[in-house]
């Protein structure tokens, strides 16, 4: 998923792992990998967030093969 805002990434317990902000993603393991999202998120701001399911995305992948290698190894 893609955003416009700030959202931490936390693990159990609300301990905050990562604070993404515009432009950042997450999900694209799973995605990728079609299983459950490894860590819960949580909107500090407003966001406005593009959501992409499984199927959608091996459209996007079928069209740009090179995108997935790039996934993997960010």
């Amino acid at each position: 998923a893609d955003l416009d805002g700030a959202v931490p990434a936390a693990e159990a317990e609300a301990e905050v792992v990562a604070r993404l902000g515009p432009g950042d993603y997450f999900g694209e393991v799973s995605l990728l990998m079609n299983m459950r999202q490894l860590a819960t998120f949580v909107a500090a701001s407003h966001c406005d967030m593009l959501w992409l399911s499984h199927r959608g995305m091996r459209k996007v992948l079928d069209s740009f093969p090179e995108l997935e290698e790039d996934l993997l190894h960010r």
